[in-house]
Parts: structure tokens; C-alpha cells; sequence
């Protein structure tokens, strides 16, 4: 099966299935995302040549994969829409439209160029609709919005129509958006539409696989469905994992009480310091709940150097109902477990680099294939 590439700014993530720009690996079993990162389509070609920063990951893995890929999928557009293209028609005392095609013409230039050296069939993704301007992120730092909702829309709404005029005029080069599933008659965003007030929620998946899949039968390159079936992040045999990585336990009080430490993830490894720390009190106690019952093999309470703690002090005992705990055994095979509580069986603290939960899991996390 040759793949599908996507590439682009932080909305290429929504194509791997899920959630979230930080998540890795994909769900899909024939497609391969590669963020480069807050890059825009007004700075991708630069004095003739790709931008080192915005284009040159993308030219280096095209270069490293020729013949990987049956097709392109590029997403660029976005912050040019909600940051760049408002600002730009008021300081050249030019229209939105007019701002857009200057944006569009030096997407274009890069768009040749790859054509020029790479014969694959690129898809253009239009841009999502911008930030609503109330709902999740109101305001975020790192998420600028320049001029109002619908003058960014109107922009984005410009910029897929743009890309669509240039397409028409290029071989192997076709344009896949949803822009109008997500935006209401008037124009205004649809917030369900979006996970956290900026990127496609997965849900949009449902419109978006079929809008770029017709776009790539127009490339004729056929139909390429089987390259969403989804990807099961299950194997054949159990291996054992720490369960517990990444929870987040409650304690029955904090040494140095601030809202980061009660949110504080369990690490698979140590880090150097103590994760969990309570104060010193009568009987302190640590409760994880692993979210789903697992025959556990073994719990190890590690210091922060990464040493197994042995005090006979420290009770351990594990419950699936979190009402009746037993007493922890290892090799449990027999009996699953989904609370695991923690106790001093005095007075004083308990202190903790990591606590891991041993138990065998068919499910492997994406970013462990």
C-alpha cells in the first residue's frame, strides 16, 4: 500500500485520528502526518527558495521517501487567516480578498516548486474557520486572532476559493476543505466543530476523509479508503507496561499544597525528585485509581534516584470496587485490580520519586509502535 503524506502547520495533527497536536503516531494504517510546526503559506518559499525553518523538513523527508508516498496533503493557512491576512489589508489599505491572493500567490510558489522536483499528487487542505470569539479560548497567548470572527472567516472562506482558482490551473494539484460543515448560515464558527477553540475536533472526520478521498480520485489515483481503516493499538500478546504512568494520584495531603502538584502525573521513570510528597501527619495515605481493573504482576514504590523502597512500615493493598482492599500480592492472575492505596502505617510522610504498577496490557500506546 503506498501512503499518504500530510504535512503542515499544527492543524496536519487533526489527521492522525485523534485529539490533540502533542499525540504521536496515527490511527489510520495508511497515512503519515509530519508537523512542522506554527509555519505559514505566505513564508514557505522565501527569495526563490523553500523557507529553512517552515519547508525545508518537509522538502528533507520527501527527498528521504521517494516512491513512499502515492500523494500529498498539504495544511498551511490557518494563521496566515487568524494573525496575518486582516493585518495586512489594513496596513496596504487593500481588501481582505486582495490580502488573501497575496498570501496565495507565494503558496504557489512553493507549490511549483515541489512539482518541479517531486512528481506526486498534492492535495491542498483549505483552513478550519478561525477562533469563535467566546467558548474554550477567548483568549490564548499563543493563539493570536487578529480582526474579528467573521473577518477571519471571510479570509479563510477566500483562501480555500483562491486555492481552488489555482488548482484548476495545475496538474496533480486538487483542493479538499469543510469549511461550510463548519461554519453556521451566517458564517460564524461552529464551536463543536473544533477540539480546544482552534483545531478540528476528530468528530469532523466524518466529513473530512470523504472530502479529501473525492479529492484524490479527481488526481485519479483511485479509490484510497483502506488507508483509513483504523488502526488498532492492540497486539497479538500481552506485554507487561506500567499501568500507572501518567495517572495522576490523589494524596491525603500535599507537603508543599499548589494546584501543579495536585495535578502532578505519575512518571513511567524517576525525574530526580519526589513526584509525590505529603506532610508529615498521622497515617498519610496515596490512592491511584487505574481507570479499569488489571491482573497485576507487581507495584514498585521507587525513591527519586530510581531505588525500589522497602519499609515494612508502607502498607499496600489493592481493591477493584474500592470498598473491600486486600492486602498486595504480586502474580496476581486471579483477582484484578483497579484501586491501589498506599499507607504509612505511623506517623510521618510518605515521599516518592514514582510509583509503577506492573500488569500485562495487549493495548501499546501510539507513541510506543
Amino acid at each position: 500500500m503506498k501512503r499518504i503524506l500530510v504535512a503542515g502547520d499544527s492543524h496536519s495533527a487533526f489527521w492522525r485520528g485523534r485529539n490533540g497536536v502533542a499525540n504521536k503516531g496515527t490511527a489510520f494504517v495508511g497515512v503519515d502526518v509530519l508537523h512542522i510546526g506554527p509555519a505559514t503559506a505566505h513564508m514557505l518559499f522565501v527569495n526563490g527558495e523553500p523557507h529553512r525553518r517552515n519547508a525545508v523538513p518537509l522538502t528533507t523527508k520527501l527527498k528521504a521517501d521517494v516512491g513512499k508516498y502515492a500523494a500529498l496533503v498539504l495544511c498551511f493557512g490557518e494563521i496566515d487567516c487568524r494573525v496575518h491576512v486582516v493585518k495586512s489589508a489594513l496596513s496596504n489599505k487593500i481588501s481582505i480578498d486582495q490580502a488573501v491572493d497575496l498570501t496565495i500567490a507565494r503558496y504557489m510558489e512553493f507549490i511549483d516548486w515541489i512539482k518541479s522536483n517531486w512528481e506526486i499528487p498534492i492535495v491542498l487542505w483549505g483552513p478550519p474557520p478561525s477562533t469563535p470569539e467566546t467558548g474554550k479560548i477567548s483568549f490564548n497567548p499563543r493563539l493570536p486572532a487578529i480582526g474579528s470572527m467573521y473577518e477571519r472567516n471571510y479570509a479563510a472562506f477566500c483562501f480555500t476559493e483562491a486555492l481552488k482558482r489555482e488548482a484548476a490551473k495545475r496538474l496533480s494539484v486538487e483542493v479538499a476543505s469543510i469549511f461550510e460543515e463548519c461554519v453556521d448560515s451566517s458564517g460564524a464558527t461552529v464551536e463543536s466543530a473544533l477540539c480546544d477553540g482552534c483545531h478540528l475536533d476528530v468528530r469532523m472526520m466524518r466529513h473530512a476523509i470523504p472530502a479529501l478521498l473525492d479529492a484524490i480520485e479527481r488526481l485519479g489515483l483511485g479509490c484510497m479508503s483502506g488507508n483509513f481503516a483504523r488502526h488498532w493499538p492492540v497486539l497479538e500478546t500481552a506485554r507487561v507496561r506500567n499501568v500507572a504512568a501518567s495517572l495522576v494520584p490523589k494524596v491525603s495531603s500535599w507537603a508543599i499544597p499548589s494546584t501543579d502538584q495536585r495535578r502532578a502525573e505519575l512518571p513511567d521513570s524517576v525525574v530526580g525528585k519526589p513526584v509525590i510528597r505529603t506532610s508529615s501527619e498521622n497515617k498519610p495515605w496515596v490512592l491511584l485509581d487505574l481507570a479499569a481493573g488489571y491482573f497485576v504482576k507487581k507495584i514498585e514504590l521507587l525513591d527519586s534516584q530510581g531505588k525500589e523502597i522497602h519499609d515494612t512500615d508502607i502498607i499496600i493493598e489493592q481493591s477493584l470496587d474500592k470498598i473491600s482492599f486486600l492486602p498486595a500480592s504480586n502474580e496476581n492472575l486471579e483477582n484484578p485490580t483497579r484501586f491501589i492505596r498506599i499507607q504509612l502505617g505511623r506517623e510521618g510522610r510518605l515521599e516518592f520519586g514514582t510509583i509503577r504498577v506492573l500488569a500485562p496490557k495487549f493495548e501499546v500506546r501510539f507513541q510506543d509502535e
